[in-house]
């Protein structure tokens, strides 16, 4: 038995004594509980939010954007902390300056939530022409915040690199 349920933990543990007097009998019960996010409902909103936030960034929806950023924004990039009072991105000029297309193979994940703060990595994602050429490559740090109108990106960190000519 050992060899199959030595890593299994109990789900109950009980410890019977012999008492010198029965009056001093207690029963001790102890309830687990799951954290407050257990059901994924934190994750699922987060998640929402991250989305809009990416399809408002992929279609230079600066309004879209706005919608789900609570500013200042705080972008840290090379060094450097700054805040924004409005995005400091502009997906047009992205279209414009690089002939970015859209963004494909976005690998990402809510890795941790709390009820009043989530942040989210972008592993990768490849920001391509319209012939589908690879333009660069962006991984990046989201943090958001629960707010009254609810998840709002409150600071990002992205780094970017060209990608290989060779």
């Amino acid at each position: 038995l050992r060899g199959r349920f030595a890593e299994v933990r109990p789900a109950a543990t009980m410890l019977v004594c012999g008492l010198a007097d029965p009056r001093m009998k207690i029963e001790i019960e102890v309830d687990a509980r799951r954290p407050a996010d257990a059901g994924g409902t934190v994750r699922a909103e987060v998640r929402t939010a991250y989305e809009r936030y990416l399809s408002s960034f992929v279609a230079s929806d600066l309004a879209g954007i706005d919608a789900v950023v609570s500013y200042p924004l705080a972008h840290v990039g090379d060094g450097v902390v700054r805040l924004f009072d409005s995005f400091p991105i502009d997906p047009a000029e992205l279209q414009r300056g690089k002939g970015w297309h859209t963004t494909l193979n976005s690998s990402y994940e809510v890795v941790a939530v709390s009820p009043t703060k989530a942040h989210v990595v972008l592993y990768n994602g490849d920001r391509v022409r319209a012939d589908g050429s690879l333009i660069e490559n962006v991984s990046a740090f989201y943090a958001f915040t629960r707010t009254d109108d609810g998840w709002k990106l409150y600071a990002l960190s992205d780094v970017v690199n060209p990608a290989s000519t060779g």
